[in-house]
């Protein structure tokens, strides 16, 4: 028997399980380069990470933003600033990059629709929007929007999310860092743990890292920090600092093996 009521073809429209829109609270924010490897081999310029947790979706997800690559930004503090090498005293984004849509929209919503309105603010603050703590905290309703670029002569479309509405704002537990016991979550500590599972695990595949990170008590309080390790920016960053390397086969350790040999040859 037929249900009588009436339906059309757009009920059957599955969801795509991303967020679109709706409520969301920026729960995290950090610099590094473009996490989708198609394009780091384009270019590795830093942008702006936000995760943003939403009573739309099941778990905190994450959203990359372009921050322009014309003042060559360099990321400091373990991902929670970015400086520009051309004019290290400018403190904001191309306003055509998706940061810089992000940070208008956020403006815009925090002054109630008047951006000098929400300028003022967000000094009061006094994190610059080149600081990672200036969007911790912040609570919006956000819409999907559809931007157009030219990326090496190739139109590419990019779909995201900016804020419209202001919803809550931050309160003295946010911009700090995560807390685990009781105790701070620093950046260093949880490199720290990464690298002691090399130091316990000599020669492992970065396939194998990653899995590892996934189970480990401390990393895993980090959403953030997991990601980066995940995509792997953060094992790079490691090995460019020298607190980790790779041997001939591509395998991780920690360097000191190696450093020990070249001791014994002196």
């Amino acid at each position: 028997m037929a249900n009588t009521e009436k339906m059309t073809a757009r009920d059957f429209d599955l969801d795509s399980g991303l967020f679109s829109g709706g409520q969301g609270k920026i729960i995290d924010a950090s610099f590094e380069p473009n996490p989708q490897e198609k394009y780091q081999r384009r270019s590795d310029s830093p942008g702006l990470s936000l995760l943003i947790e939403s009573t739309q979706t099941d778990e905190p997800f994450p959203q990359w933003n372009s921050i322009g690559e014309k003042k060559e930004w360099k990321v400091q503090d373990r991902g929670g600033s970015v400086v520009s090498k051309t004019s290290p005293d400018s403190r904001v984004f191309n306003m055509n990059s998706r940061g810089g849509q992000v940070v208008t929209g956020m403006l815009k919503a925090i002054g109630g629709g008047d951006v000098e309105k929400g300028k003022a603010i967000v000094a009061k603050r006094g994190y610059p929007m080149t600081d990672a703590r200036f969007y911790v905290g912040w609570d919006f309703d956000w819409k999907q929007i559809t931007a157009e670029y030219q990326i090496d002569g190739e139109d590419v479309k990019s779909t995201f999310v900016i804020p419209v509405e202001l919803l809550g704002e931050p309160d003295e537990s946010d911009a700090k860092p995560r807390k685990k016991g009781g105790k701070a979550v620093e950046a260093h500590d949880l490199d720290e743990a990464l690298v002691a599972i090399v130091a316990d695990n000599e020669g492992l595949s970065e396939v194998k890292l990653k899995k590892l990170v996934l189970s480990d008590e401390l990393i895993k309080t980090d959403d953030a920090y997991t990601k980066s390790v995940v995509t792997g920016n953060r094992i790079q960053f490691l090995i460019d600092e020298g607190k980790l390397a790779k041997d001939a086969k591509g395998r991780l350790t920690t360097g000191e093996e190696e450093n020990e040999d070249e001791e014994e040859e002196d």
